[in-house]
């Protein structure tokens, strides 16, 4: 059983709420999460690379130090019409990477 790296731990959420830096600062939409994939980090690169979004030296920098790595399989996704602000889903800071939030 492989333990998860930076800090998500076992938590599986079915979506993660899109956030928005400056100057936006804010939730803009939702994704619906379909799988959540958790293996050695060079593996899960090749299985996500093309679909990532992302460079590898980001990729590198950000699990570096880590030999698991996770990523999330999206479905739908929902942009909203009207940012919410964080604290209408009860975050009182700004998310680094992720927040978790309470259902």
């Amino acid at each position: 059983d492989a333990q998860e790296s930076r800090g998500l731990g076992d938590v599986y959420k079915r979506q993660i709420y899109l956030y928005a830096t400056s100057p936006v600062q804010g939730i803009v939409g939702e994704a619906e999460v379909l799988e959540k994939i958790i293996m050695d980090k060079a593996k899960l690169w090749k299985l996500t690379e093309r679909q990532s979004g992302i460079s590898t030296d980001y990729y590198e920098q950000y699990f570096q130090n880590c030999e698991i790595a996770c990523a999330y399989k999206v479905g739908r996704v929902k942009r909203y019409d009207k940012t919410r602000n964080l604290k209408e889903m009860a975050i009182s800071y700004v998310p680094q990477a992720f927040a978790y939030v309470r259902e």
